[in-house]
């Protein structure tokens, strides 16, 4: 009787902590989303990203984003010898419309390419 009540008070504990931890991680992408919404607020701005920011903006994993970035697909910045990646928002948008192109098989258009005649 005392194992199986110790038993479920394990069971109990793990299942709190898993919950604590989802919490955790909500708190975590609420906060990455209201910054991520004030920087968007300012267009002219061409702020750095952490690498998690850029994975929110383009709603990838940040493995993919750092994977992408150590290939050569992504320019990055770094502020010093093994400091956290940085990613220009720039460099981020023309990284979302290159992998659009390839995913829908558009070319990307050329100055000659635009009908001035509109």
């Amino acid at each position: 009787m005392l194992r199986e009540l110790i038993g479920l008070v394990r069971d109990i504990a793990a299942r709190i902590a898993t919950i604590a931890r989802a919490a955790d991680e909500w708190r975590q992408d609420r906060k990455s989303s209201k910054a991520l919404a004030q920087i968007m607020a300012h267009p002219q701005a061409d702020p750095l990203l952490t690498a998690d920011e850029a994975a929110a903006y383009t709603k990838q994993h940040v493995k993919t984003i750092l994977s992408d970035a150590r290939e050569g697909l992504l320019a990055t910045v770094r502020r010093s010898d093994g400091g956290p990646v940085r990613v220009r928002l720039s460099d981020l948008n023309r990284y979302v419309d290159q992998h659009h192109r390839q995913a829908t098989g558009e070319k990307s258009k050329s100055i000659d390419d635009i009908n001035w005649n509109v």
